[in-house]
């Protein structure tokens, strides 16, 4: 609504409304081109066409291309496609309960057993909590963007689960960049941290505390989610339906999440194992 209305003020809408469908219409249907650099930077564009393909999150046959020396944007098939077949691109890579709320659509019904489904998790890198003040807290957003890790100029950092909980996962790997102390240490050490490197002593055991903690944080935003979702007063079939829609996307996302608190404790609780056994 604060977008609206500056939109509404500047005269760039005539009022909320089509302010509204302007706002709605970008996040919807934008993609980001460029890559980060001075010459390249971030920037929203909205492609005719290409906004109109369909999202495929496990079969999408198309991606797209930016060239941005040419000033195009370009269509790329991933394989063969069949004659009169759909062609799809996989808006992003999105927990069904993210692409729900988003684009207003469900990629897959959350299932009791979740076997192929995903969530994921907002690494928290510019909050106040980690150590470092604010000098840190640029260090490490350089680093993950330097390494690829973050798609965006202005999307959070988000690591897929339970996948990335496991043993060959990210989740560690950012919780130990997190714990570094100052900015001289992050720039220093980062990379070899996010590509796998390990601590001796008590920076790893905070590591693993950072990053049972970030899951711990995430079940509990879900549980205060689930917790305000109410039955409509009204009683309608639709409303009823959209608040077990709701629930069931939100109940998925909590087990998912559980599922990676259990893979991420099996981890530590290996590790101790192994320090003891030394």
């Amino acid at each position: 609504a604060k977008e609206a209305r500056q939109l509404v003020e500047s005269l760039a809408a005539e009022n909320m409304e089509d302010a509204l469908w302007a706002l709605a219409i970008v996040e919807t249907r934008a993609i980001t081109l460029g890559d980060g650099s001075a010459k390249w930077p971030w920037q929203l564009a909205l492609c005719p066409l290409i906004d109109i393909l369909n999202h495929d999150a496990s079969s999408s046959n198309c991606a797209f291309q930016d060239e941005p020396q040419e000033g195009l944007v370009c269509l790329i098939s991933q394989g063969p496609v069949a004659t009169r077949s759909e062609i799809s691109l996989t808006y992003e890579e999105c927990s069904t309960a993210q692409i729900f709320a988003r684009y207003g659509f469900l990629q897959r019904l959350p299932t009791s057993g979740i076997p192929y489904e995903s969530c994921l998790l907002e690494v928290p890198l510019t909050d106040s909590g980690p150590p470092g003040g604010q000098a840190a807290c640029r260090a490490r957003v350089d680093v993950v963007r330097q390494a690829g890790w973050r798609r965006s100029a202005w999307r959070p950092l988000l690591l897929k689960l339970p996948s990335n909980a496991q043993s060959d996962g990210a989740l560690l790997h950012v919780a130990r960049l997190a714990v570094l102390p100052t900015a001289e240490a992050i720039y220093q050490h980062g990379t070899s941290l996010l590509n796998g490197a390990q601590f001796d002593g008590p920076l790893e055991d905070s590591a693993f505390s950072l990053g049972c903690k970030w899951l711990h944080d995430a079940v509990a935003r879900v549980d205060e989610d689930l917790n305000r979702i109410t039955t409509d007063e009204s009683g309608s079939r639709c409303s009823i339906t959209l608040l077990d829609v709701a629930r069931g996307l939100l109940t998925t996302e909590r087990a998912l999440l559980e599922r990676s608190l259990g893979f991420f404790s099996t981890r530590e609780n290996a590790r101790e194992v192994h320090e003891k056994k030394k």
